[in-house]
């Protein structure tokens, strides 16, 4: 019978190697600024706010030179192919289902939680079916013609091990065989992985969008690097977390939608923000006039969101905060 495994469940991660410093970014960091010699940058306290700026501030090659490394089984094909998309700054060895193993190898199955009372009604001709290993069931009923028998995801799997083991018995090499195996089937992996690789891969991997194993096991790899490496790890997670908006854009999860701007929304928002609020005529003048008269202001320049203007009847300069409107006398002119 196949060892059926309850998706998400039987997911075990164990953090088997890493640093004995929390993290080396900090030295990191020290080593490309300091005037201290290298027996005093090697030898200095862990510094967990430098770490946490650093970070903050996107210097991720700093993060490079951390490393992590993790032993995981209970999780299935369909996830070790989302997992093995991250390439840079990552490694895997994954079980092999290739080598023979004379027909002693566990027939380990992932079942999602979804598929929990589904049964599907599939059709059989009752004479291929034999009673004993002899009699005909066909025969036996007197009835030759397809049939419709009920499976569930068990018995599907049943069937499969039953096949796979079979053509072992007969002589076929499990590397062939293998190939009658599920995608649902459950592989055991080494995983390596820097600093980097993992808050880059967080970003993806902790997203409600993400497949629900994979999301699983990055939850479970997320905590054990906030356990390691807290100040590292101190804003890692989902993309919406790390950047404060959502770049799924029209995907957004239903969790976030209404609470988490996305990328486009922000984007509209900035170019809202930075757009001039003084509308310009084909003279170049502003829609803005001289304090204390009615004199219209001539645009002679701008820096960011300051506007210089020259009123044209008395000749005075000002500045115009382009974010409030609030204008000043200024001193130094500009051209247009």
């Amino acid at each position: 019978m196949a060892n059926i495994i309850d998706g998400g469940k039987g997911i075990n991660v164990k953090l088997i190697g890493s640093m004995e410093r929390e993290s080396f970014v900090d030295i990191a960091a020290t080593i490309t600024r300091s005037e201290k010699s290298l027996d005093e940058i090697v030898s200095m306290d862990y510094n967990e706010d430098l770490v946490k700026k650093v970070v903050s501030m996107s210097h991720l090659a700093t993060t490079e030179f951390d490393y992590f490394v993790f032993a995981v089984e209970g999780a299935s094909r369909v996830c070790e192919t989302q997992l093995v998309r991250k390439r840079i700054g990552a490694a895997y060895m994954i079980k092999t289902g290739r080598i023979e193993k004379g027909g002693k190898r566990s027939f380990d199955v992932i079942k999602p939680p979804s598929l929990d009372g589904l049964y599907v009604s599939v059709k059989l001709n009752p004479s291929k079916i034999l009673i004993n290993d002899h009699e005909n069931l066909g025969r036996m009923i007197g009835f030759d013609a397809l049939t419709e028998i009920d499976l569930t995801y068990g018995d599907v799997m049943d069937i499969l091990e039953q096949f796979y083991n079979g053509g072992v018995d007969k002589g076929y090499p499990e590397e062939d065989m293998r190939f009658a195996k599920p995608q649902g089937t459950e592989f055991k992996c080494l995983i390596a992985m820097t600093g980097h690789a993992l808050l880059d891969w967080f970003k993806i991997r902790c997203c409600n969008n993400a497949q629900w194993e994979i999301k699983i096991l990055a939850d479970k790899k997320l905590a054990l690097c906030k356990s390691h490496s807290p100040a590292l790890f101190s804003n890692a997670g989902a993309s919406c977390k790390v950047l404060g908006y959502c770049p799924e854009n029209g995907r957004q999860c239903e969790q976030c939608k209404g609470k988490i701007m996305t990328h486009e929304e922000v984007k509209v928002l900035i170019k809202e923000h930075m757009k001039p609020k003084f509308e310009l005529n084909s003279e170049c003048f502003l829609e803005y006039t001289c304090p204390g008269d009615e004199h219209k202001l001539i645009l002679t320049g701008q820096d960011g969101p300051t506007i210089y203007a020259r009123c044209p009847e008395c000749n005075k300069w000002w500045a115009i905060d382009d974010r409030d409107g609030s204008i000043i006398l200024h001193k130094d002119r500009y051209t247009f």
